[in-house]
């Protein structure tokens, strides 16, 4: 997915535009808008077609493209986090229509992080676990390649991607079925993840987790014909102050 800074929507696809309710109610604070769109967005509103409230969604098929309107809710009970979510939800609406490039006005929002957001919304939009499905060759799932935004810092967006990558790869090891994801193949992806990206990577095999006095382990292991590992990731940055540890088990 790639961004680049918004000057003109109308070479795009569509554009998204994220409302709250009080925004409904002041068009003239949205910036980047067209006399045009400015006319369109009141008659919806006035009509009531669109208030924005909280997880509505409304499409709007237009001359030179389409017109996606999400809503917010009420401007106390936003934050980063439903901006995130309604960006991803979105996107993905978008994508799966078709659409190639989508422009996105974010500035009104006044939230730090739009950047960051907008590139985990971005990573996360496309993400779907297809691989035991039949694929015909003419089926394209998902065309959204490009995104112009009011709000574009590159290498926050590019944090973002990031941010969404490492939840994409958890999440399809997760959809796998059991039979095809053991202890000892997690091991190995662990292995595989430390050697690309540098990390310290330990495995316990049954008998260091013996020798560790590990009973615990040992005893929901003790239920399968794959034996358990223990899985230690470590990454140790320059410079860094404290420690965080991330704790999480999983049988087969």
């Amino acid at each position: 997915m790639q961004i680049k800074k918004l000057e003109n929507f109308q070479s795009s696809d569509s554009l998204l535009l994220l409302l709250r309710e009080e925004d409904c109610e002041n068009l003239s604070s949205i910036p980047n808008l067209n006399d045009e769109l400015r006319n369109i967005l009141s008659a919806l509103i006035s009509r009531k077609d669109f208030k924005g409230k909280k997880g509505s969604l409304l499409r709007v098929t237009l001359i030179e493209g389409n017109l996606y309107l999400l809503g917010l809710g009420k401007t106390e009970k936003c934050n980063i986090k439903l901006i995130r979510n309604s960006l991803a939800w979105g996107l993905r609406t978008i994508g799966k229509s078709r659409n190639k490039s989508a422009s996105v006005i974010l500035s009104h929002l006044n939230y730090d992080e739009l950047s960051f957001a907008l590139g985990e919304a971005a990573g996360l939009c496309s993400y779907v676990f297809d691989a035991y499905k039949t694929k015909d060759k003419d089926y394209e799932p998902f065309a959204l390649t490009e995104i112009y935004s009011d709000v574009c810092e590159p290498e926050d967006f590019g944090r973002g991607i990031i941010f969404a990558n490492s939840q994409n790869f958890s999440r399809s090891i997760a959809n796998e079925p059991g039979c095809s994801v053991w202890p000892q193949v997690m091991a190995e992806k662990a292995e595989a993840l430390a050697k690309e990206y540098n990390l310290t990577c330990e495995i316990w095999d049954e008998n260091r987790l013996k020798a560790e006095r590990m009973g615990g382990i040992l005893a929901v292991g003790s239920g399968s014909k794959n034996p358990p590992r223990l899985i230690h990731l470590a990454y140790t940055p320059a410079n860094s102050k404290k420690k965080i540890a991330f704790v999480g088990s999983t049988g087969a």
